[in-house]
């Protein structure tokens, strides 16, 4: 959808390059809400060694290099979600995370909100609970504040039993 964006306005006569004309349609999209109801996934790859402290950052997919500080305020700003996507420092994939995590912002949201773990009778502080997907992510569910819940360790292991 960047991309479209970004050709529709070069077609129009904007003289930018069409790097500069995605990113100001993904911030658009993102950030003035131009994109209500709109999904957007951001894939950054990082190299594992950026886990270990080395200040190398990482390629945000359709748009090159990105530095440190730039990964974090993507994984912590704003109500988003992430996926880890680790690669060695040349680039090459290392491993690609199935889940999907949200971002700071929005984790915090969450406990706040709900106090303690959502299973009736647990009393578990929200601030020591996993946040689990109501409707899970490989069924279509969303990162987001109306499908994410906190449930302590046992409570989450529970519900992903048959019969559940």
């Amino acid at each position: 959808m960047v991309d479209k964006i970004a050709r529709t306005r070069r077609a129009a006569g904007a003289a930018d390059t069409l790097e500069t004309l995605r990113a100001d349609a993904l911030y658009d999209l993102v950030v003035n809400g131009g994109g209500r109801g709109v999904t957007v996934e951001l894939q950054v790859a990082v190299p594992y060694t950026v886990l270990l402290g080395a200040n190398l950052g990482g390629t945000l997919d359709g748009y090159g290099p990105v530095p440190n500080i730039t990964i974090r305020e993507l994984i912590t700003d704003h109500d988003t979600s992430w996926r880890r996507i680790l690669t060695d420092p040349i680039g090459k994939v290392l491993e690609v995370s199935t889940r999907r995590h949200p971002g700071a912002d929005l984790t915090r949201h969450i406990r706040l909100r709900d106090h303690t773990c959502r299973f009736p009778g647990c009393h578990r502080p929200a601030k020591s609970c996993e946040l689990d997907h109501t409707t899970p992510h490989s069924h279509g569910g969303s990162t987001s504040a109306p499908n994410l819940g906190a449930l302590c360790k046992l409570h989450h292991k529970l519900k992903t039993q048959p019969g559940w």
